[in-house]
């Protein structure tokens, strides 16, 4: 989306352009004149179909209308650098037009440009000659110049107070929306966080109750497990590597593609070493290492390492395809929870197996 139609959008958020467009064509009927807002770039967000005859016949001229156009951007970019209401004649036929800026928070969001106004003594005289050099019809010009009211100093000065107002009263009416609007998304997002939190608590108690309601320590229990990890972080694939230390045999169930004993190399290598050195880690599919961060390639695996009596003894391997992320804080303390939960799970078949080697249960734990 270009700058220019962003600006469209925050100000029409803003704004009610209705509102604008009424103003627009009260100030038309009471003191004849028209305005328009422009953003920052100097392109209209509400133009205005309200124009001096005289100003109509200098556009319909090709060099007129590259008068009028230069001496707008002029305008309205001086207002823009300096913060302030400008005043001058335009560069066409010296009529007056002013511009002022309008602020929200300090930044600044649109311009309200105004003019058309015969403030300077505008001759007839002068008008002809101008008539002459972009090759419009002289008498049709002076014509349109005899419709327009002479604005002395004491009425122009009022103009430009009414505006000033308008211009306050607009951005004024921004700041307040803005202020609201920002509220309205702090709230949102304190809501989305709520529901998260709770949602996310619901599936850790039933992580929790799959895992050691029924003291079912098996890798069944452990499968169905990761699959209703996979489900709910929307992972595409997911693997448990257990028994890497050495206290059993090795398997890897894995959600979606159970396939059984692994071998663990390549980018497998990479990710158990981070989880060792660091906690936390994440591979980008070529056993490129990036902690919180994963920066994309043929997959990306989040890694968080699973203990059983303070022994390091595996981890949890979950992958994207041919995406990029960037985790957030509450997603790697949920990626830690999860762990923590497998870890107890660990540690429940490490204790039973070593009773079972002891003789001291007849429970095998099935592999």
């Amino acid at each position: 989306m270009s700058e220019d139609n962003n600006n469209i959008n925050e100000f029409e958020k803003l704004v009610n352009v209705e509102y604008i467009k009424k103003l627009q064509s009260v100030i038309w009927d009471l003191f004849g004149f028209s305005f328009y807002i422009a953003n920052p770039s100097g392109g209209a967000i509400i133009g205005s179909d309200k124009m001096q005859p005289i100003c109509k016949i200098i556009r319909s001229f090709e060099k007129g209308k590259e008068c009028c156009d230069i001496s707008d951007a002029a305008i309205l970019g001086d207002a823009k650098l300096s913060g302030k209401m400008i005043c001058r004649k335009c560069m066409a036929v010296g009529l007056t037009d002013a511009a002022i800026p309008l602020f929200v928070h300090d930044e600044h969001i649109a311009t309200l440009f105004f003019g058309q106004i015969n403030s300077h003594g505008l001759t007839a005289e002068a008008v002809k000659k101008f008539a002459k050099e972009i090759g419009a019809d002289e008498k049709a010009m002076v014509k349109a110049y005899n419709k327009m009211q002479f604005a002395d100093a004491s009425y122009f000065e009022r103009v430009l107070e009414l505006m000033k107002l308008l211009a306050q009263n607009i951005s004024e009416i921004m700041e307040a929306n803005s202020r609201t609007k920002k509220s309205e998304n702090e709230n949102l997002q304190n809501s989305e966080k709520i529901y998260m939190e709770y949602d996310i608590q619901i599936f850790m108690n039933k992580l929790q109750e799959k895992l050691f309601r029924n003291s079912d320590y098996t890798v069944q229990t452990l499968d169905s497990a990761a699959l209703d990890i996979k489900e709910f972080l929307g992972f595409d694939r997911i693997s448990v590597y257990r028994d890497i230390s050495g206290i059993g045999a090795e398997f890897v169930p894995d959600a979606g593609d159970i396939d059984g004993i692994r071998t663990i190399k390549g980018a497998d290598v990479s990710v158990l070493y981070g989880v060792e050195k660091y906690g936390f880690t994440c591979c980008d599919g070529h056993g490129g290492l990036n902690e919180f961060v994963c920066p994309g390639g043929d997959y990306i695996t989040v890694a968080l390492p699973i203990f059983a009596d303070r022994t390091f003894s595996g981890f949890i391997s979950m992958s994207i395809e041919g995406k990029k992320r960037i985790f957030t804080v509450s997603e790697i303390n949920l990626f830690k929870n999860i762990a923590a939960a497998l870890s107890n799970f660990y540690y429940r078949i490490y204790a039973e197996t070593k009773l079972k080697k002891a003789g001291l249960i007849d429970k095998s734990v099935t592999e």
